[in-house]
């Protein structure tokens, strides 16, 4: 079994998959210089989420299990809003 991990960032929304077919707005963390796709492990959707699309802009601090771009969230603590980017 692959061990969890943990990461600080802020969340955001990003275009993922370039032109393809697959292109679409997905919700990822960027933590220092690693972005990683969030997806929550029993999630319906892999495509929309509303508890992660509530995260978006905010600070916090994940845990999951990395699955090549993706993390596959077991966990995630709020720690407040982004600062205000210019």
């Amino acid at each position: 079994m692959t061990a969890e991990a943990t990461y600080d960032g802020i969340v955001e929304r990003h275009h993922v998959g370039g032109v393809s077919k697959s292109a679409h707005d997905a919700v990822v963390i960027v933590s220092g210089s690693q972005t990683l796709l969030l997806r929550r492990v029993g999630s319906d959707n892999p495509f929309f989420d509303p508890e992660l699309e509530a995260l978006v802009g905010k600070r916090v601090r994940v845990r999951g299990i990395v699955d090549g771009p993706t993390l596959l969230l077991t966990s995630w603590e709020e720690q407040g809003e982004s600062p205000q980017r210019s």
